[in-house]
């Protein structure tokens, strides 16, 4: 992991320490509220259209509607309602120490988002109160769980070739599992666009998590 030369505490006047980690926490509050915002207004419309079926209210209409009064893209809206939904407030409040970047990046970890974020919040005790970074949980969790704990062996390889095809095989494994774990994370963030009502959304979440849960015990 990369871990800074200098302190962020010498990095960063104290001046605006304080005021950067209450800037943080505005912003994490302020973007769970738009998603729990969205996703109330498209529960509503869901029993609309359930109703009438011919009404041409889209998902991506309900998101460029919420953009329009709260000033972000609608790609950002999307993104916000669906951290939101995937996290409900009684699990935000467990991990209250952490920023909607840290959720968001668990999101992308399959079953292994309790453990990330939970993992980010014990470095708080030895770090003056702060969790780890996101990039740190990021770092400790997108590669390092993934890599296999027995390499395969190459009949006849030499121990200098040998060591090369076992790095090699490693990495190899890490770049397919990673990229199926971020496909998955892309997928869901898509799942609301794609017109399903709620209940399916669920089974389509579930089925991501049995796959990546499949995929880590592989």
């Amino acid at each position: 992991m990369n871990q800074p030369t200098v302190s962020y505490r010498l990095i960063i006047p104290d001046r605006y320490q304080s005021r950067l980690i209450a800037l943080g926490e505005n912003l994490s509050i302020a973007s769970f509220a738009v998603g729990d915002i969205t996703n109330e207004i498209k529960a509503g419309w869901d029993k609309v259209r359930r109703e009438d079926g011919d009404l041409a209210i889209a998902d991506a209409d309900i998101y460029s509607a919420v953009a329009a009064f709260c000033g972000k893209s609608s790609r950002t809206v999307r993104e916000y309602a669906s951290i939101a939904a995937f996290f409900p407030p009684e699990i935000r409040e467990v991990y209250e120490i952490l920023s909607i970047d840290h959720f968001r990046t668990a999101m992308t970890l399959g079953p292994r988002w309790e453990s990330a974020l939970m993992w980010a919040v014990d470095q708080a005790s030895g770090n003056g109160g702060r969790p780890a970074t996101v990039d740190r949980m990021m770092a400790e969790y997108a590669v390092k769980d993934q890599m296999p704990e027995s390499p395969p062996t190459i009949e006849g390889a030499g121990p200098q070739n040998q060591c090369e095809v076992e790095l090699s095989g490693k990495l190899a494994e890490v770049k397919v599992v990673q990229a199926f774990v971020d496909a998955a994370g892309k997928l869901r963030t898509v799942l609301p666009t794609l017109g399903l009502n709620a209940e399916n959304i669920k089974k389509a979440e579930l089925l991501i998590a049995q796959l990546l849960e499949i995929i880590a015990d592989a």
